[in-house]
């Protein structure tokens, strides 16, 4: 009977090696296979403006077909937010758009005292100097009836009310629309400008350079620049980009979602 030869050190390290190797390969199958989704999550943010044409975007994701994603302002009359961090009243009235993980615009947010389906945390608070609830929210039941988000990547714009999208996420927002087709200079801000689009009456003494004058005041009295916006029930969100040439900040987003479109096609 042939006796067999001891293993030498060379030997020794190369089968620790090949074991080791096994391991990590076994650990990571069953990683892959038992890892659970990521669950859904309530995300917070808030900046301050310093000018009406600011425009602040985001994105959202949500890993499965979902039901009971929103998201909502809540600046102008302040509250609560999914952190569990009080928010001031006083920001300006903002406005919502939204665009599908193919770069369609979707129906914008909406602002309005008791929505007839919320799905954000909270229902919009009336602001204690106007009375009115100028917080924006979406979806609502004429925006989005079905209720059910189908998985992808989303992407959303905060923006001051009166410069909303006007179509594509390269495309000019509705101030910069109007002037730049009239081939006049588009000005700093808008909302102070007596007269339309501008929200000051005839004898107002706001100057009509500032910014964030307000159309729920009778005098259209100036607020804060601040903003706030919830993300409610959603894998994970995150800010972009606040105020690049919008064609820009358009085409990376557009070009971001290409991508996270063709690796869920690869995983399917």
């Amino acid at each position: 009977r042939r006796q067999a030869r001891p293993e030498g050190p060379t030997h020794i390290k190369q089968r620790r090696t090949i074991i080791l190797n096994c391991t990590k390969i076994a650990a990571l199958v069953v990683c892959l296979f038992t890892a659970p989704l990521v669950p859904a999550a309530n995300v917070s943010f808030s900046g301050t403006f310093t000018s009406d044409l600011q425009v602040q975007f985001f994105t959202f994701t949500v890993a499965a077909d979902t039901a009971g994603v929103g998201f909502g302002t809540l600046s102008y009359a302040g509250g609560l937010n999914a952190n569990g961090q009080t928010i001031a009243e006083g920001g300006f009235a903002p406005h919502l758009d939204i665009w599908d993980p193919s770069g369609n615009p979707m129906n914008p947010g909406h602002s309005g005292c008791n929505p007839s389906n919320p799905v954000t945390l909270y229902n919009p608070a009336q602001d204690s100097v106007t009375s009115t609830c100028g917080d924006a929210y979406y979806p609502t039941t004429l925006a989005f009836p079905n209720g059910t988000w189908v998985a992808g990547t989303y992407t959303v714009a905060l923006e001051v009310d009166g410069n909303p999208s006007t179509g594509a996420i390269t495309d000019p927002f509705l101030i910069a629309q109007q002037y730049t087709s009239n081939s006049e200079s588009v000005p700093p801000n808008f909302s102070c400008i007596i007269g339309a689009p501008g929200y000051q009456g005839i004898g107002g003494t706001i100057s009509q350079t500032a910014p964030f004058c307000d159309q729920y005041s009778s005098t259209a009295a100036q607020r804060t620049g601040n903003w706030a916006l919830d993300f409610v029930n959603v894998t994970s969100a995150s800010e972009v980009a606040s105020t690049p040439e919008p064609g820009t900040i358009g085409l990376c987003l557009l070009a971001g979602a290409a991508l996270v479109a063709k690796r869920s096609r690869e995983r399917a």
